[in-house]
């Protein structure tokens, strides 16, 4: 007999609390247990965060960008990065 679980959305993955210091990713809509960072996890945070608080000012825009402890952090900071490497190459 194989156990089914529900698949969670993107909006329920936000909302998940399970009352541990866990913290999850999202894979196709089930949640993998994250391992514990390591100092080169740290390192690339924190280039994200200065990149990111670089390429704001360097727009001087209103925006923040912090390191927060939530998977969403990374991707958005790769998203941002993408979108401002990809403007820059298409502006020039």
């Amino acid at each position: 007999m194989t156990a089914t679980t529900k698949k969670l959305t993107f909006a329920e993955y936000l909302l998940y609390n399970d009352g541990t210091n866990t913290q999850y990713e999202l894979v196709d809509g089930e949640l993998i247990p994250m391992s514990l960072s390591t100092l080169s996890h740290g390192s690339i945070s924190k280039f994200l965060e200065r990149s990111n608080d670089y390429e704001i000012a360097f727009r001087s825009k209103n925006w923040t960008a912090q390191k927060f402890s939530v998977g969403v952090y990374f991707l958005l900071s790769l998203w941002l990065l993408t979108t401002v490497r990809v403007n820059q190459y298409v502006e020039s």
